[in-house]
């Protein structure tokens, strides 16, 4: 199984104890920021890293490092690439304790780092065990331990399923009039997170009456929506802090709507599933936007056959939205001319179903059809494009005859992307540099990435000598390709040194030691003299100093 971290290294061997021998500091810091690899290098040096062992089992390496509190750290191999996981929360790439960790292997030695034995329990074998304990206790003692842990939620449901209709609306009513006064309380509406708690606490005194009293839950939850959408254009429920801005969104409220959708009879819930849609077409806003989302998964299985007879006979009546939100819920029941039918009527509200209709036409061989659509289409279009739409653009062109190169020439223009460009020049067009100057005038970071790939470095370089780029993605290539540009990296590094010099400041100091520390690697008489120099005329500089104490 692969766990999901972030690119340290390519593999220089399946096993991960035989790749780490061949690590250096260099490669450990050209996987990640300076000042990350800065204060890892002081986390290692200050011994943080508490323990790191070597699961051969998995081929992984964990360790413990004691930062502000206690992290987890996995270095691990899939395949032929080298990752990291920390349980620490910095939202970047690579982070500081990663770096620790790998100093920690590279200074001990691959081959001083303790092996760990793992006893592995499976699923099935926790299981058996769990069985084999409930097994042995008694009914009274299964009912206290049920008791014990089963949620207040879940009672009170049990309870609420038995009462009769005319307490179930007393007590809706009470919900309904406590729900309607959070609307006219000003406080709580400038405060949505508190707003959500209040509304869910009440809605959920309402969880088993579904069954019993499903019309006025049906209206409560229309109710609060359009509640919800007027208190937006009075200026509440909206979220403004140091962290951002936004409107009250509640995902539990959106599943509550679902969960009650569900439980209905197949005919009423396609009547509320257009309430519903109605309701969301008249919205300013999208914070409900997730029920529209979640509308299909309201049809459970035995269901499709009413909803597909239902659909087809009203599809005049019902709205486009609706029948998009539903189609694939119906799909596989439908003859290959209802399909048609309704993809047309569809395919201009959603791409997902212009491409099922593509496919459809491509299927039976209609391709000119397929062909002359993806035409119309795109020159109606004036937003985004689905990428597989291109694709199939660009196959119908061959399988039509068409002039491909107009036809690429077309596609890089709606997409100009390093995908795209992969593609287009695996048709063999005589000449691609039309694609590449589209892509240098309006993704010069993709053609950047294309170059990269594949390995037209000389190319690269002098894409980034054209001034496309702000300095941190400059700074990333030399000292990627310091080794075959080192003319041209030690006058950048230079440069760049020369220009942070002129300010003070932390960050200046340390795009100086990263600058330094990537000249080491190509120059390193001349580094140790621009060293001299600093420490020299720059000894004032206390911060800039202990930046570069390492070297």
């Amino acid at each position: 199984m692969q766990r999901f971290g972030d690119y340290l290294f390519d593999a220089s061997s399946m096993d991960l104890k035989e790749s780490l021998d061949n690590i250096f500091e260099d490669d450990i810091e050209s996987c990640c920021d300076y000042k990350i690899f800065n204060r890892g290098y002081e986390y290692f040096e200050s011994g943080l890293v508490e323990y790191a062992s070597i699961e051969k089992a998995n081929n992984l390496i964990q360790a413990s490092v004691n930062g502000s509190y206690e992290y987890e750290v996995e270095i691990y191999q899939h395949e032929d690439k080298i990752y990291g996981t920390c349980s620490c929360p910095y939202g970047g790439a690579v982070c500081k304790h990663i770096i620790a960790v790998l100093l920690h292997v590279v200074d001990e030695g691959i081959d001083n780092i303790p092996v760990q034995k793992v006893i592995k329990v499976t699923a099935k074998e926790e299981d058996v065990t769990l069985d084999a304990h409930l097994k042995q206790l008694s009914k009274s003692e299964l009912i206290k331990l049920v008791k014990k842990y089963i949620p207040d939620d879940f009672v009170l449901q049990l309870q609420n399923k038995k009462t009769d209709k005319k307490d179930a609306l007393v007590i809706f009513q009470r919900v309904e009039k406590k729900i309607n006064g959070f609307f006219n309380d000003h406080e709580l509406l400038y405060e949505p997170s508190v707003m959500e708690d209040a509304l869910l606490k009440q809605l959920k005194k309402l969880s088993g009456f579904e069954n019993i009293i499903a019309e006025e839950i049906g209206k409560l939850f229309v109710s609060i929506m359009e509640k919800v959408d007027s208190a937006f254009d009075e200026g509440y429920l909206y979220i403004d802090d140091y962290y951002g801005d936004g409107y009250f969104e509640s995902s539990d409220f959106n599943q509550l709507v679902i969960d009650y959708t569900s439980h209905l009879p197949i005919e009423q819930k396609i009547k509320y599933l257009e309430k519903l849609d109605d309701t969301l077409l008249q919205m300013s806003y999208t914070t409900f936007e997730e029920i529209a989302v979640l509308m299909p998964s309201s049809i459970n299985p035995p269901e499709s056959s009413q909803l597909c007879d239902y659909l087809l006979t009203n599809e005049q009546m019902l709205s486009d939205s609706l029948l998009s939100r539903l189609y694939n819920n119906i799909e596989k029941k439908l003859a290959d001319d209802q399909k048609e039918r309704l993809l047309l009527k569809l395919s201009g509200i959603n791409q997902n179903h212009f491409i099922s209709l593509i496919k459809l036409l491509m299927g039976q061989s209609r391709y000119s059809e397929a062909y002359e659509h993806i035409e119309q289409y795109l020159d109606g279009s004036n937003g985004y494009v689905n990428e597989e739409m291109l694709d199939y653009y660009l196959d119908l062109c061959i399988k039509t005859n068409g002039n491909i190169n107009n036809v690429a020439r077309k596609v890089i223009d709606l997409k100009p992307d390093k995908a795209i460009l992969l593609k287009v020049k695996n048709y063999n067009l005589q000449d691609i540099s039309h694609f590449e100057q589209v892509l240098k005038k309006r993704n010069a970071y993709d053609l950047l990435s294309y170059y990269e790939d594949e390995n037209r470095l000389q190319d690269a370089l002098d894409l980034i000598k054209n001034n496309l780029f702000y300095d941190d993605m400059v700074f990333q290539f030399y000292k990627k390709y310091k080794k075959q540009f080192k003319e041209e990296a030690q006058a950048y590094f230079l440069k760049r040194l020369e220009e942070n010099l002129e300010n003070a400041g932390n960050s200046n100091y340390a795009r100086i030691a990263e600058t330094i520390s990537q000249l080491r690697q190509i120059n390193q008489s001349m580094a140790n003299k621009l060293l001299t120099d600093i420490r020299i005329n720059y000894k004032r500089r206390r911060n800039l100093i202990q930046m570069l104490s390492r070297f």
